[in-house]
């Protein structure tokens, strides 16, 4: 999880990326330190937050089928 995270936030910080994806970034962190996995809507905000930066990440989808 943690890789599939930082490469869909890229450059942005924890704190700036959580903040587009309506969450704390204590929630940012405990996905990718593996504590938790994003709820289904959260993952759909990750989907488009990757498709909109133009990085097709296939692996996103096992998050929203989770």
């Amino acid at each position: 999880m943690k890789n599939l995270i930082e490469k869909i936030r890229g450059d942005l910080t924890q704190t700036e990326w959580a903040e587009q994806m309506q969450v704390s970034q204590a929630t940012v962190s405990r996905w990718e330190n593996g504590e938790f996995r994003p709820s289904y809507r959260a993952a759909k905000r990750i989907r488009a937050f990757a498709q909109a930066s133009g990085g097709a990440v296939p692996e996103i989808d096992d998050l929203i089928a989770a």
